[in-house]
């Protein structure tokens, strides 16, 4: 069972137990809490029995799936002659597993699925030098093959083994290179843990050593070499596997030693598949080279009766003597077995080796020259003939193979078991998560222990308030705030009832019993809530309504300086108000279920009423006190809308003494002006606060404000759909009265002409409402400078609060125009249509419908005063605010002048009108030519006159001498790229720096020189000619581009062009992308001259390039450029060959909202006026 399963255990126990237990609580009985928790049990058990049938069906998926990926990208990274080889290797591996699964063993049918014999199999792995003999131990076994699977050769991290799938093990005979070799380690590594995250308990079952009698007899240096080898590799395996691997040692090739097939020929199949070697002990402490001497030895002493026996055999000579001899040649590898042994088995006090399992000699062939060691060494000693080698046997044979492994290997496939070091780990791991599991079990108590104590105290809390709201008392003299306090806590408490915030629900964790307690406190608060109504609302309209008994009679009438007729008209606006909130709160009240607006209607009459009652003489903070009613009344509305609330019983005299009072004939003005008093009441005012930034209100005096009924937003929330209710059904908005359609006058019965009468006074008070607030703006006085700082402000193309104002009116006069359209006029032209009396018109030319409103602010909303921050506003407004910016900064020079103070001012009034036209003189005069009267007053009178005579003739030559200076070295660049686009010349860079640098250039000197004189076509170029300067000379420009997948103008073009790479290069910066993960590249300017864009493709390259300084704007202006937003821009360059098109993409970030990179010929074209005045 691994951590992770521990843990969700624990966690799934606590959780059920704490359902259980919530259960109980709550008084369910034990039988159906017992009948759950099997059922629960039931559940869990299928679930597992499922969980485990999937992921034992899916493991040996796993381990296929694990193979084909490294097979896919081996063959992704081999040379292509090579690559056929790797697909025909991989379609033999898979029809070999493919027969696997579906023979019997592969666990066939519908839950198996054929995956099961790649898992539910012992794995056994067969390694040893090169040339060991073990692929032909394997083939001569006599283990049973699945057909066509008894040799596959390897894919992925197993490509240099050789698969063999028996019915009873797999087993992977690894390549001889593998044994002496590090090639491909990392991918047999990578099929390793793929093994281990399959079959986690035991990814191998055991390793096989194949050593052959050859090299155990041959040189001693190369046997060592060979136990050092083997030894590292399986303590690899050991290492990676985190098991200690059973390994058995398989001594191949045991017909080399001379008299082996004599001694042994006559043995029948069975007896040549016994086994011959020795078995050790599991676990065995023995040092592994002793063990092997003592049973070789064993083996040794078994020899010598066989030895005789054989003897008594009819044999040739030569037979004889070779049956003789085989026992000492045989024990000729006593010592090198023994001594290969302890190399590859020894212990190690530093970490756990294998499990030494056993030793067997094997022979799977009869080729190769026998081993003469003793005899030959004898003969060669005396000087004897050496005995001739024997002759071949007719038909070779395997010898003490199968049984090795049907009756050793395989029946040993549980001994594996886990290193000390891996099963400490797992101990370690599974220690945490039982402390974690016990700490979050633990937690969970405490949490439930804690969601427990807090319901409960909850409903402590709420039967505590509902025992504090009874004990209220609403005097009819005062509220005191103490009742209305404990009132407001009930409420809250109610609310979190009914609406519990998520972190309550959360800490409460399944214990919240507030459903119990729900209704009950609703039904007490509502009943408290119902007293404060009745003492505080009900009291003052019956008394209200009372007095319509006396309507007529003087003493109710009592508001000084009126006329009759309009106290009167007062009093019955009052006393519907009253009775629409009477028949609400009684008879009505189930209009409050499907009226949002009757609603809204009733709570604010209500908040205008109890506060005033409830208040009385009370101290304190009134406001405070105030709130406290109004949430009172509020809920109490909500109560009664949902059904919770009590209705009042109704006075039906009362009722139709008020009626008899309030009923007038209706009419379309009396329907308006019933609209407008609901809407003023619910909707604010918006005044120039609302319409100025905060930080250029102080520039404005008090104005006006514009009532909510004539905003967009009360447009929008309430006036649009009242209109359309009202025109619906008129008769509807006198129900108070009891009226229906048949009381209506002809004007109320048609709903188009009812709209469109509303929506013309509508659009009349609208336009006077807005042209009343403009007229009322003023700015406050000033004095001195502060007014030329002021048209500094005024005069911003970007933050003029002229230009926040005018976007505001834009925006709150522009109605959408499906709304205020004209109704009955459409009628009657379809009407006119249907019968052939349409005009003469062509379709497509008819006259729009007038809309008062924008006919009223159309010279407002010509400028698009909202696109000002943007850039986007008419010319007009960037002309009216500049003509005001630079009065600000000419007006000090001609003051001394009152004839040129006036021609300025008069030439500035000009342009603004100019730019401003459309717009009513009145809001002209105060938002525009008002503060230029102040500022050009103020400056001449300021100014002496014969002072500023001698300064402005002295300053117009000084003028002209430097604008002299500065056309000098504007003529090195006058006519050249970038000050003209369309010059193939370029500009000198240096040239360039010394006329614009804004540190001390030519226009820096002129300017300074002027001191504001001159021109204004002088003072625009200037002012023109210093932006440029700093956004070139300002510091180095910089900015970034990304790039982006190239597009194509069709597939044909993806084909034909395919593109592999896009190169950009500017000012000594290159970057290339290789159609990979875009990645930021900064460049700067100005740097080593020359820009390009390069389209790397097969066919040849496609390249825009560009040469000389200024070679990073001609590739600006060769592509298309699109803002994002901010100094984000999109750029794109084409490039064709023939019909086909192919688009380079960036996005390009600058460092200015005003860089020249975006608009080249737009930002640096320049010319200088040769005349200074």
């Amino acid at each position: 069972m691994t951590p992770r399963s521990i843990l969700f255990s624990v966690l799934g126990a606590a959780g059920i137990g704490g359902v259980l237990l919530t259960l109980l609580r709550y008084g369910m009985p034990m039988t159906t809490i017992l009948l759950l928790v099997i059922g629960l049990l039931v559940t869990a058990v299928g679930a597992l029995a499922a969980s485990a049938m999937k992921a034992r069906r899916n493991k040996g998926g796993n381990i296929e799936d694990a193979l084909k990926a490294q097979s896919a990208r081996e063959a992704a990274q081999v040379a292509p002659d090579r690559k056929a080889e790797i697909d025909r290797m991989q379609t033999s591996f898979d029809e070999a597993i493919a027969r696997l699964k579906a023979s019997s063993l592969g666990g066939g049918g519908f839950f198996g699925k054929g995956k099961k014999a790649l898992y539910a199999l012992p794995w056994y792995l067969f390694v040893g030098p090169p040339g060991a003999g073990k692929t032909t131990a394997l083939l001569e076994s006599g283990l049973r093959f699945p057909a066509g699977a008894e040799r596959v050769r390897g894919v992925g991290g197993t490509r240099n083994c050789d698969w063999f799938f028996t019915d009873e093990a797999i087993l992977l005979d690894t390549a001889g290179r593998y044994t002496t070799e590090d090639e491909d380690r990392e991918e047999w590594n990578a099929f390793l843990d793929a093994l281990k995250d399959s079959r986690p308990d035991r990814p191998v079952n055991g390793v096989l050593v194949g050593i052959s009698a050859q090299d155990l007899l041959g040189d001693e240096r190369d046997l060592e070499d060979h136990a050092d080898t083997i030894r590292r590799r399986v303590d690899e395996l050991v290492g990676q596997l985190g098991l200690r691997l059973p390994v058995y040692l398989v001594v191949t090739k045991t017909d080399l030693v001379p008299g082996f097939v004599e001694f042994f020929g006559e043995l029948d199949r069975e007896a040549r598949e016994q086994v011959w070697g020795a078995t050790v002990e599991p676990y065995s402490t023995a040092d592994p080279q002793e063990v092997v001497e003592r049973e070789f030895d064993g083996l040794m002493e078994r020899l010598r009766p066989l030895r005789n026996q054989r003897l008594s055999r009819n044999l040739r000579r030569e037979e004889r003597q070779r049956v003789y001899d085989f026992p000492l040649e045989f024990g000729a590898m006593r010592d090198r077995l023994a001594r290969f042994s302890g190399l590859v088995f020894a212990p190690s006090p530093l970490a756990d080796g294998p499990l030494f399992r056993g030793f067997y000699f094997t022979s799977g062939t009869q080729e190769g020259a026998p081993i003469d060691r003793v005899i030959g060494a004898l003969a060669q000693q005396f000087g004897l003939r050496t005995p001739p080698p024997p002759r071949p046997p007719e038909q070779p044979k395997s010898y003490f193979l199968k049984d090795v492994f049907t009756d050793v290997v395989f029946p040993d496939q549980h001994v594996a078991r886990r290193t000390k070091r891996a099963a400490g780990a797992t101990w370690r791991a599974m220690t945490r998560t039982g402390l974690a599991a016990l700490g979050v079990a633990a937690l969970a108590a405490i949490l439930l222990g804690f969601a427990g104590a807090r319901s409960s105290l909850q409903m402590r809390r709420v039967l505590d308030r509902a025992q504090e709201a009874t004990q209220a008392v609403f005097r009819t003299d005062g509220a005191r705030y103490s009742d209305v306090n404990r009132l407001e806590r009930m409420r809250e408490e109610v609310d979190a009832l009914i609406a519990p915030s998520p972190l309550r629900r959360t800490l409460l964790l399944g214990l919240d019993r507030s459903s119990t307690l729900r209704e009950p406190a609703q039904r007490l608060y509502y009943a408290e809530a119902r007293e404060l109504v009745a003492v505080y609302a009900m009291t003052r309209l019956r008394a209200s309504l009372e007095r319509s008994r006396r309507f007529n009679e003087p003493d109710t009438l009592d508001t000084p300086g009126e006329t009759l007729a309009a106290q009167r008209a007062a009093r019955r606006v009052d006393i519907e108000n009253d009775l629409e909130a009477y028949l609400l709160l009684t008879s009505h009240a189930d209009s409050l279920r499907s009226s949002e607006y009757y609603r809204d209607a009733l709570k604010t009459r209500l908040a205008e009423l109890a506060p005033r009652s409830a208040l009385g003489e009370a101290s304190g903070d009134r406001e405070e006190m105030t709130g406290l009613i109004v949430r009172q009344t509020d809920a109490f509305v909500d109560g009664l809308a949902a059904g919770l609330a009590e209705p009042f019983e109704p006075d039906r005299s009362l009722i139709q003494a008020a009626i008899a009072v309030v009923d007038v004939p209706p009419t379309l003005d009396g329907l308006y002006g019933r609209i407008r008093r609901e809407a003023l009441a619910r909707l604010p005012p918006l005044g120039l606060p609302d319409a100025v930034p905060e930080e250029h209100l102080g520039l404005f005096a008090p104005a006006g404000i514009v009532p909510g009924f004539f905003t967009r937003d009360g447009w929008d929330r309430v006036v649009k759909d009242r209109f359309q209710q009202a025109s619906a059904n008129p008769a509807a908005e006198y129900w108070v009265l009891g009226r229906t359609a048949d009381d209506l006058p002809p004007e109320l019965r048609d709903p188009d002409a009812v709209y469109d009468g509303l929506m013309s006074r509508y659009q009349a008070d609208y336009v006077e409402s807005w042209t009343r607030f403009l007229h009322s703006v003023r700015y406050k006085d000033v004095s001195g400078s502060a007014a030329e700082a002021r048209l500094a402000i005024l005069g911003s193309a970007t933050d003029s609060p002229i230009g926040w104002l005018l976007a505001v009116v834009t925006e709150q006069t522009t109605l959408p125009a499906e709304d205020t359209a004209p109704r009955q006029q459409g009628l009657l032209d379809r009407a006119a249509s249907a019968v052939g009396l349409g005009d003469d018109e062509e379709e497509g030319e008819e006259e729009a419908p007038r809309n008062p409103i924008a006919e009223a602010f159309a010279g407002i909303h010509r400028l698009n005063a909202p696109g000002l921050p943007a850039g986007e506003a008419d010319e007009g407004l960037y002309a009216a605010l500049e003509a005001l910016s630079q009065f600000g900064r000419r007006i000090a020079g001609a003051a001394g002048d009152p004839g040129m103070a006036a021609d300025l001012l008069a030439v500035t009034k000009d342009e603004v009108e100019q730019g401003t036209r459309g717009m009513d003189r009145q809001t002209r005069f105060n938002l525009f030519f008002a503060p230029l009267d102040i500022s050009q007053q103020l400056a001449v009178r300021e100014a002496g006159a014969a002072a500023a005579a001698g300064v402005a003739e002295a300053g117009a030559a000084a003028a002209q001498e430097a604008l002299d200076t500065a056309l000098e070295a504007y003529g090195r660049i006058a006519g050249r790229y970038p000050f003209d686009p369309s010059s193939s010349r370029d500009a000198a860079l240096d040239d360039a720096r010394a006329f614009f640098d804004p540190s001390g250039g030519e226009l820096v000197t002129l300017e300074a020189a002027l001191g504001g004189g001159g021109s204004p076509a002088l003072q625009n170029a200037i002012t023109r000619g210093k932006a440029i300067g700093r956004a070139l000379f300002g510091g180095d420009m910089t900015f970034r581009l990304q790039p982006d997948l190239p597009t194509y103008s069709s597939d044909a073009a993806r084909r034909a062009l395919a593109v592999d790479a896009v190169a950009v290069g500017i000012q000594g910066t290159n970057s290339v992308y290789q159609l990979g993960t875009p990645r930021w590249a900064d460049f700067r300017w100005p740097g080593a001259p020359g820009a390009f864009v390069t389209v790397q493709r097969q066919l040849g390259p496609l390249t825009q390039d560009f040469e000389g300084d200024w070679a990073v704007f001609r590739l600006m202006e060769a592509a298309s450029i699109r803002p994002r937003g901010g100094t984000a821009y999109d750029v794109s360059w084409s490039f064709r060959d023939g019909p086909h098109t192919v688009t380079v993409r960036y996005e390009m970030r600058t460092t200015s909202e005003n860089s020249p990179l975006a608009n080249p010929s737009g930002v640096l074209r320049f010319s200088l006026p040769r005349s200074a005045n």
